[in-house]
C-alpha cells in the first residue's frame, strides 16, 4: 500500500505525522543535465521528477550559455506537471550556406527547401536555384539545384522583382518577372524537382493556374480542421485566416476575422493539461494559436501590424496583359479560406512554427524571437546582422538568415544557419 501511495504522489509528513498528497514535477529538457529551481531554490537537474506539496510554484530552468526557461505552476495533489523546456544558446554558431553572392531568396513552404536568386553578371550561372534543407556549404558548383538559368528567358526579365506563387503541393511555382523593356509583367510556369530550359509562358493564363491552386489550398486547410471538434471546425471556417498548422498538426495558428468566443469543447478542463491563461474571446485582427488536443486557446504577442494588412490593388501597369482573376467554385457550400491574397508580404518572413510544434519564431525586425505556443517564454535568439526579407527554418533546427557581413565587398550576401539550437 505505501508504494501505491507513493506512485499516486503522496508522502508522509513528519510535522504532522500523516500521510498527506502531493504533486510531481516531471521536468525534462534540450539540452538535458539543466539546474532546476523552484522558488529559487536548487531542487535537482532534468530530467527528474521532483515532488512537492500542492501549492503555486515559480519553476526556473537553467544552464550555463543558454536562456533561462520560466514558468508559474499550480500543482494539486496526486497531479502530475510535465514539460519538456527547449532552451536556447545564448551566442548561436553562424555557418554559410551559399559563397556566391544571393540576390534574393524565398521559402518554399515549411517544405525545408529555399529558392535562391543569382544575378552577378555571369550567363553561365545566373539563374534560379534550389537549396535543400540539409545540404551544407554550397557553392554554385556543387549540388544546388538548377530551376532555370536566366539565359533561357526572354532578354530583360527583372530577376529581383520576381513574384512566385507556389503550387498547393509545393512541387511547381509561377514566376512572374517585370520586364524592364516594356515594363509590364510575364508569368512561367516552372517544376521545382528538375531544370527547366524551355519555360512555360502562362501570362495570359496565370490567374486561371492561381485560381485553381488557391482552391487546392483551400481544400487542404478545411481537409486539416474537420480532425478539429466540430464547433470549432464550425467557427474556424466562419472566423479564422488560418497562418499555418503546427508540423505535427494538432495545433493552428490564425488571424481572428471577426468578434467571437470560442465554445468550450472539453468539460471540465484536462487534468495537468497547460496552465497558462486562455483567450476564448476573440478580438479581430489579433492572432492566436488554438490546440485542440488540449481544447486550448492562446494569444500571441505579436506585432500585427508588419503582416496582417490587407493587400493592395494590383498595379494596373504590370496586370493589364493577363486575363482577370478566374471565379473558383468551391467542392462545397463552405466559404473559401483566404490563405494567399490577404497578406501584404509573404507571412512566414515574421512568424514561423518551429519544428517542436511548440515553439514559433518571429522576426521583430531588429532580432529574432522564439516564443512557446502559449505565448509565454520569449527568449531572443539572434539580434545579428540579416535581410528583413528572408528566414525561414530547416530540419535539423536551425535558422537560416540572408546576411551581407561584408558590404564594402560584397554587393549581394549569402544564406547562413544560425545554430539556435
Amino acid at each position: 500500500m505505501e508504494t501505491w501511495n507513493l506512485a499516486r504522489g503522496y508522502r508522509f509528513n513528519l510535522t504532522d505525522k500523516k500521510i498527506t498528497s502531493t504533486g510531481i514535477l516531471a521536468i525534462n529538457s534540450a539540452p538535458n543535465a539543466a539546474k532546476i529551481y523552484v522558488n529559487g531554490e536548487l531542487k535537482g537537474v532534468t530530467n527528474s521528477n521532483i515532488t512537492v506539496p500542492p501549492g503555486t510554484y515559480t519553476v526556473r530552468i537553467s544552464k550555463e550559455g543558454c536562456t533561462d526557461w520560466q514558468n508559474t505552476v499550480t500543482l494539486k495533489g496526486e497531479v502530475v506537471y510535465s514539460h519538456e523546456a527547449v532552451l536556447f544558446p545564448k551566442n548561436p554558431s553562424l555557418s554559410p550556406l551559399t559563397n556566391f553572392g544571393v540576390m534574393k531568396a524565398l521559402p518554399v513552404g515549411q517544405a525545408d527547401k529555399v529558392l535562391v536568386f543569382n544575378s552577378n553578371g555571369d550567363p553561365e550561372k545566373d539563374g534560379i536555384y534550389l537549396l535543400e534543407g540539409n545540404t551544407r556549404r554550397l557553392t554554385l558548383l556543387s549540388p544546388l539545384n538548377t530551376i532555370i538559368l536566366l539565359s533561357s528567358l526572354p532578354q530583360g526579365l527583372d530577376l529581383e522583382k520576381t513574384d512566385v506563387d507556389f503550387s498547393a503541393d509545393y512541387t511547381q511555382a509561377v514566376f512572374t518577372f517585370v520586364s524592364t523593356v516594356d515594363n509590364k509583367s510575364y508569368a512561367y510556369l516552372l517544376p521545382l524537382g528538375s531544370t527547366t530550359t524551355e519555360p512555360l509562358d502562362i501570362t495570359n493564363s496565370k490567374n486561371t493556374i492561381l485560381a485553381a491552386w488557391k482552391k487546392e489550398k483551400s481544400n487542404t486547410l478545411r481537409k486539416l480542421l474537420e480532425t478539429f471538434p466540430d464547433p470549432i471546425e464550425k467557427v474556424a471556417t466562419d472566423s479564422f485566416k488560418v497562418i499555418s498548422f503546427s508540423p505535427d498538426e494538432t495545433k493552428v495558428l490564425y488571424q481572428a476575422k471577426r468578434n467571437i468566443t470560442l465554445p468550450v469543447i472539453i468539460k471540465p478542463p484536462l487534468i495537468g493539461t497547460n496552465q497558462t491563461e486562455e483567450h476564448r474571446t476573440l478580438e479581430v485582427d489579433n492572432v492566436y494559436v488554438y490546440d485542440r488536443k488540449e481544447d486550448k486557446n492562446f494569444l500571441i504577442p505579436v506585432d500585427k501590424t508588419k503582416f496582417l494588412q490587407p493587400s493592395p490593388s494590383p498595379t494596373p501597369e504590370l496586370e493589364e496583359n493577363v486575363e482577370p482573376l478566374a471565379e473558383v467554385t468551391p467542392a462545397t457550400d463552405e466559404p473559401m479560406f483566404e490563405t494567399d491574397n490577404f497578406y501584404s508580404v509573404n507571412v512566414q518572413t515574421y512568424i514561423q512554427w518551429y519544428p517542436s510544434s511548440r515553439h514559433l519564431v518571429i522576426n521583430e525586425g531588429k532580432n529574432f524571437t522564439v516564443m512557446e505556443y502559449d505565448g509565454i517564454n520569449k527568449q531572443s535568439v539572434y539580434s545579428g546582422p540579416y535581410s528583413e526579407g528572408f528566414y525561414t527554418l530547416n530540419s535539423n533546427w536551425k535558422l537560416l538568415i540572408l546576411a551581407n557581413l561584408n558590404p564594402q565587398n560584397n554587393k549581394f550576401g549569402d544564406i547562413y544557419e544560425v545554430g539556435i539550437r
